[in-house]
């Protein structure tokens, strides 16, 4: 249990940064729960039972796992903080007042947030797909192959970014096999570990890619398949690029 609290932890602070941010939402939080009753029914008490929800740890153990972060964006942060700001404006008629608000609020956001330009987060692409340049290449070779094949594909790099190259291009598994939105059968899990093994078991993964039909079988340069156990399945080495090996079989 300490284990899950502390990986909770940690995903809280990779969402909130150094928490500054999330210190200015609890404090508006707590401002508008004992100063506006309206608020406090429609925005304050819904988003304490997300809260309560996403600090849960058994939730996270056997639901949100690799996902956790993602469900942060449920609570209205940004929506609290902006309306604490408003009902801070609205005490006073001042001008004066209102104005040095509302420039406190904006200083404060601009220097505790992230200002994305300067970290990095935006890189030249490598193609109009968005996604590595091996990818692309490595596609091209299996479409090269077959024009609408069935691939098992290793490395999460290769069997999410394929999907984005082409929808020619069928997965056996993608981010389901990791738990994303809807889960996969544990035959397809076990082809999933075996093909990221140090030491796949290719008689299994060759014996269950003929029985789910797929043609294309794509595993990094590192862990080759035996050419006699390949043939024994019906599948041939084609070629090798980007760092793959690509194995097909003519009679799927």
């Amino acid at each position: 249990m300490q284990d899950i609290m502390y990986q909770m932890y940690e995903w809280i602070l990779v969402y909130y940064g150094d928490g500054l941010i999330l210190i200015m939402a609890i404090v508006s939080f707590i401002y508008l729960f004992v100063h506006d009753k309206n608020i406090r029914n429609s925005i304050i008490f819904p988003s304490l039972f997300i809260v309560f929800l996403l600090l849960n740890p058994f939730l996270y153990q056997y639901f949100f796992g690799s996902r956790y972060w993602r469900y942060f964006w449920t609570i209205p942060s940004a929506l609290i903080i902006s309306l604490f700001v408003i009902r801070l404006i609205e005490k006073s008629k001042n001008r004066i007042y209102k104005i040095s608000v509302f420039a406190a609020a904006v200083l404060l956001t601009s220097v505790l947030g992230t200002n994305v330009y300067l970290k990095g987060s935006f890189v030249k692409i490598e193609n109009p797909y968005k996604i590595s340049q091996s990818t692309c290449e490595v596609c091209n070779a299996i479409l090269e192959i077959d024009k609408a094949p069935k691939c098992i594909l290793a490395t999460e790099t290769l069997y999410t970014e394929a999907r984005q190259y082409s929808g020619d291009i069928r997965l056996l598994y993608g981010r389901d096999v990791e738990g994303y939105i809807i889960g996969t059968t544990e035959e397809i899990k076990n082809i999933h570990l075996m093909m990221e093994s140090e030491k796949p078991d290719y008689n299994y993964i060759l014996s269950m890619a003929s029985s789910e039909e797929c043609d294309i079988i794509v595993n990094v340069e590192e862990k080759p398949i035996d050419d006699k156990l390949a043939s024994e399945y019906g599948y041939k080495f084609m070629k090798s690029t980007n760092g793959y090996n690509i194995y097909y079989n003519s009679g799927i």
